[in-house]
C-alpha cells in the first residue's frame, strides 16, 4: 500500500506549486503517510498539502459532493 502511494505521488512529481489535498483515515495518516509525504515535501517545498482524516464512507461522501 505505501508503495503504491508513493508511485501515486510520484506521478505528480511536475507539481511545483499549488496544493494537494490527501484524504485518508485515521491508519493511513498516522502510519502510512507520514514517511511518504515528508519525503514529497522535501521534493516539492512549494506544495501545499493539506490532510483530511475521517472514516471511508464520510470520504467517500466528501469526495462526491467535492
Amino acid at each position: 500500500m505505501e508503495n503504491e502511494l508513493s508511485q501515486q505521488l510520484n506521478d505528480l512529481s511536475e507539481l511545483n506549486t499549488g496544493s494537494l489535498r490527501i484524504g485518508g483515515t485515521h491508519y493511513l495518516n498516522s502510519y502510512v503517510l507520514p514517511d511518504v509525504l515528508t519525503e514529497y515535501k522535501e521534493r516539492h517545498p512549494g506544495l501545499q498539502l493539506d490532510l483530511l482524516e475521517a472514516g471511508s464512507h464520510e470520504l467517500l461522501n466528501i469526495l462526491a459532493e467535492h
